[in-house]
């Protein structure tokens, strides 16, 4: 690591740990993973270890460059919110359910196409090249649906919002104006994305277990919605700072609010929604795609796993804790931590190990990108890339795999998992290989 304001040393247990200016900072990686670190990630640490009411931050091993803070990122605060922590995508999140069957591996190729193509016309997925606006086919919800979803009122067991007070409950005083707010966001356009999975990193994979089973996984967050509000409360944001601070808050700069004020307030009512939101949108995701399989496979049911956020903010022990990238890894009734792969790799299902408490609780969110996008596009090979997928025995809904959501521009899943593993993070209870991949761009 060049020469920093924070220095971090490694520890006895081998975590990496450090402080600066009463920040404490822990970095949950292995002599590789430290030894790799980005610039452009360390940059911007030191960029967000001087923001004010920050207490402590935590890295995950699959910590990367963002584009205001690190991807692998958890910030905590008894006083302030960071709006760049969680990013554009509020509530960014991954489900899981399971198919008892072990049918999947008689299917022949046009059989398992014939599934792809199914998924792909049942859940909308981005589409950009040549291919203009996708067109969603779901029902649009009407605003007062939405506002009982987000409003806690929609809940289902096993996700990470049920056992957590909900927005009505807790909502006193602002709420009218936090009601208004959202019929500003809201348009028929967002309300149609209800039942789709977007673009990007994000997916769709039927998987096998170790037990045989088949597994259906869901990676996305709050969707159109959600980068919409959020893009308004940067801007509310940066016009408080501005008119605080006397002169106009730079784009570089990076964006807090103090939560107990009215904008805080109303941001964090936000975020609040957007898990409810997003978690109601994973629920009929999981629904549609598991149908499709029950069908195709000649099973009449399927059983939810859980749903777990990574990108999110919550109210714990007198402070918030603000997370990018970093999956909570404490017991929160039973649900799976949920760690994909990258397509042609492992996924992982853990659970809290007897040590979490003592690292900030804090397990990956995924493998962690090695290569950014438009350097994994100019680096790698698309010939190489497609017959590794191949060789894997996976199938997708695109012709060539996405370069820049590839294997190769992703570390290695099963380093990033072991860093968390050894120190009792988390255990392993799990590993998923992925068949099929439904996936836009």
């Amino acid at each position: 690591m060049s020469q920093r304001a924070f220095e971090v040393t490694q520890c006895r247990d081998g975590i990496y740990r450090g402080c600066y200016c009463g920040v404490n900072l822990t970095m949950i990686l292995t002599e590789r993973l430290f030894r790799d670190l980005e610039e452009g990630a360390l940059e911007q640490l030191e960029q967000a270890l001087h923001l004010p009411g920050l207490e402590r931050v935590i890295l995950t091993p699959d910590v990367h460059t963002g584009y205001a803070v690190p991807i692998g990122f958890t910030a905590v605060s008894p006083t302030h919110l960071y709006p760049d922590t969680v990013g554009p995508d509020p509530a960014c999140s991954v489900s899981l359910s399971k198919i008892t069957t072990s049918g999947f591996d008689r299917l022949d190729k046009p059989s398992r196409r014939a599934i792809i193509d199914e998924l792909e016309e049942t859940i909308s997925v981005t589409r950009r090249r040549g291919r203009g606006r996708v067109t969603y086919r779901h029902v649009p919800l009407d605003f007062d649906e939405l506002m009982e979803i987000v409003s806690g009122m929609r809940r289902a067991p096993r996700t990470w919002v049920s056992a957590h007070p909900p927005l009505y409950a807790t909502a006193t005083g602002i709420f009218g104006e936090f009601e208004e707010l959202m019929r500003t966001l809201v348009t028929r356009r967002l309300l149609e994305q209800i039942g789709s999975i977007g673009g990007g990193n994000h997916f769709l994979e039927v998987q096998v277990g170790e037990d045989g089973a088949l597994y259906v996984m869901a990676h996305f967050g709050s969707r159109g919605l959600g980068a919409v509000g959020s893009e308004m409360f940067f801007e509310l944001v940066r016009e408080d700072l501005s008119e605080r601070s006397g002169r106009a808050w730079g784009w570089d700069e990076l964006l807090f609010v103090p939560a107990d004020t009215r904008l805080g307030k109303l941001y964090f009512m936000f975020q609040q929604a957007m898990l409810e939101y997003t978690t109601f949108n994973h629920l009929k995701v999981q629904d549609a795609a598991s149908r499709v399989l029950c069908k195709h496979l000649g099973v009449e049911t399927y059983e939810f796993l859980g749903h777990i956020p990574h990108n999110f903010i919550e109210r714990r022990g007198g402070r918030f804790w603000q997370r990018k990238g970093a999956t909570p890894a404490y017991d929160n009734q039973g649900i799976p931590l949920l760690i994909p792969g990258s397509m042609s790799t492992l996924s992982y299902v853990l659970e809290p190990g007897p040590n979490a408490h003592l690292y900030g609780e804090s397990v990956p969110h995924g493998a962690g990108r090695l290569l950014s996008r438009s350097q994994a596009k100019r680096e790698l090979d698309q010939k190489i890339v497609d017959r590794q997928f191949d060789r894997q025995g996976v199938m997708g809904s695109f012709r060539h795999v996405p370069l820049d959501e590839s294997y190769a521009a992703y570390k290695d899943v099963d380093e990033v998992i072991q860093a968390v593993v050894e120190p009792g993070i988390a255990r392993v209870v799990g590993r998923l290989r992925p068949v099929l991949v439904l996936k836009g761009e």
